[in-house]
């Protein structure tokens, strides 16, 4: 694996891309921003990875793309824990957001 693909620290238990930058955690929420210079198609491999690792799958069936975003959806199925990642290209960066989520508790707010 190359050093672009290495995780470094997170304020969360997310893996977060060596190159990111501008680390955040948003107070009083599970969520974590941050840029990178990865391509979005080298971010998505990389959770797609670093994910499945960690007792992830992918929902396929909740994932959204557009040519500048990407959301990426990920569920444990020991626990139901569920992972959303988005990916919003910014040009000359990739914006991401990372948090845990109860999609059901989602749903029901948008519904």
């Amino acid at each position: 694996m190359d050093k672009e693909m290495n995780r470094t620290l997170s304020p969360l238990p997310f893996p977060i891309p060596q190159d990111g930058k501008n680390l955040t955690q948003v107070r009083g929420s599970n969520l974590v921003t941050f840029q990178t210079g990865m391509e979005m198609t080298r971010v998505a491999d990389f959770y797609r990875q670093e994910l499945v690792e960690w007792g992830f799958q992918e929902r396929v069936d909740l994932n959204a793309e557009r040519l500048d975003f990407l959301r990426l959806v990920f569920e444990n199925l020991r626990d139901g824990s569920m992972v959303v990642v988005q990916i919003m290209n910014l040009k000359y960066t990739m914006s991401i957001d990372v948090r845990y989520v109860n999609i059901y508790q989602e749903h029901q707010r948008i519904c």
